[in-house]
């Protein structure tokens, strides 16, 4: 099940301390003064705009994105990509469990039997997550956000402030009536605050519908300021458009890890990949390029005349490299050595030129990497065989073996 996981906190405009946003609600209460906190529709489109709520679900599970707002009311939120758990156990939920507790309101926790709230998404919430399905372990709504819900496990006694006559109070009614004469007490704060103990911020969670709707980036959608940050996370999602790849080429292109997500990505056009692959871009950048699948001729050709020995490394050690026109390949393997091919003379189209080419004055041991070559020739052999050290290596080889008696007699002559 994939759901967003939310925590918000705030100071309290009117004494500073501490308020835990455990909801969606236009209301918050200050356990600290007992005054409201109005949270409008405005307040919410700022805090979770399409760019945090798009931005949560590219972490990985368990993992989000934490932001903090200096000024106004001092507002600290975190998102990410966690399915619903108990705060307390951290236990999971089941979604069978989530469904079926909607009329009911909530559930108790399969682990510590706490009470969890779920709901179906409001429209509030569904004004800043479209794809929103359940609302999870909220806190009390409205006034009472931050208070648990629950009353006294045992009523505390108190006394009337008119008749003095013992009054128990549980803690559901800030104004209890006296039950000997009817007059009204207005519970004083200390209290209050025992009965209903600071509240603590906690993480709530908006699970997705089953097939939601796709979120699409478009180019419109992108800042004009994108960060670096962002724009790889957005990277992650492989049905960019290429007008949305070129814009964050534009506004990013001196940012190495950018430009190397782009070089990766699927849709990045020939135009902008030709751009990457430009001498004066960054090494890791280009080796991206060069190992691209379905890479076009003219890109690779401009590769293949750098001389940077990853990138030429990455050409080399393409499947398609053999396959094309000669002087391509010819640009590639020049000044190359054994060393440097690595294991690429094993793929069937490795050029026997070059495996003859590197064939001449070579030690024992790269004589030996040769000839395991699929491409090896009797010309090949017969260089490697100048070497006397090589010659006893040589003659296990299956074109020598099928050669006759007197093929071999003047084979190395």
């Amino acid at each position: 099940m994939t759901a967003y996981t939310i925590r918000i906190s705030l100071d309290c405009p009117h004494c500073r301390g501490g308020i835990p946003v455990n909801g969606f609600t236009n209301e918050v209460l200050c356990s600290n003064c007992l005054k409201a906190v109005e949270l409008p529709q405005e307040w919410w489109d700022s805090h979770l705009d399409n760019e945090t709520i798009e931005d949560a679900l590219t972490h990985e599970p368990g993992y989000g994105n934490s932001s903090s707002s200096l000024g106004g009311m001092n507002e600290k939120i975190d998102t990410g990509n966690r399915p619903p758990r108990c705060q307390e156990c951290k236990n999971e939920f089941p979604e069978e469990l989530l469904k079926k507790s909607v009329a009911d309101g909530g559930f108790a926790c399969p682990g510590c039997k706490r009470h969890i709230n779920v709901r179906k998404a409001t429209p509030l919430a569904l004004s800043l997550i479209q794809e929103a399905d359940l609302l999870v372990h909220e806190d009390a709504m409205g006034a009472n956000l931050g208070n648990d819900g629950s009353v006294a496990a045992e009523p505390v006694l108190f006394a009337c402030l008119a008749c003095g006559g013992g009054l128990p109070v549980d803690g559901t009614n800030r104004a209890p009536k006296c039950t000997h004469c009817g007059s009204p007490n207005y519970l004083p704060d200390a209290l209050w605050l025992r009965l209903h103990p600071a509240p603590t911020s906690h993480a709530f969670f908006v699970t997705r519908k089953v097939d939601p709707k796709p979120v699409v980036v478009t180019v419109d959608s992108l800042p004009a300021n994108i960060s670096e940050e962002r724009a790889l996370k957005l990277l992650k999602d492989q049905n960019l458009s290429n007008d949305v790849l070129n814009k964050i080429y534009d506004a990013l292109s001196d940012e190495d890890d950018v430009l190397e997500a782009l070089a990766k990505h699927p849709n990045t056009s020939n135009t902008l990949l030709m751009k990457l692959a430009d001498e004066d871009v960054y090494y890791q950048v280009r080796v991206a390029v060069a190992k691209r699948p379905n890479l076009s001729i003219p890109i690779i050709e401009h590769l293949a005349t750098q001389t940077d020995s990853d990138v030429k490394k990455a050409l080399v050690n393409r499947p398609d490299v053999y396959k094309l026109p000669q002087h391509i390949v010819e640009d590639l393997l020049r000044g190359e050595d054994l060393d440097d091919l690595g294991k690429a003379i094993m793929q069937p189209d490795f050029p026997e030129w070059k495996l003859y080419e590197i064939s001449d004055n070579c030690a024992p041991d790269d004589a030996s990497r040769i000839l395991r070559a699929p491409n090896v020739s009797k010309r090949v052999l017969q260089r490697l065989g100048s070497n006397p050290d090589s010659r006893a290596k040589i003659k296990d080889h299956v074109i020598y073996q099928n050669l006759g008696w007197f093929a071999k007699l003047f084979f190395f002559g």
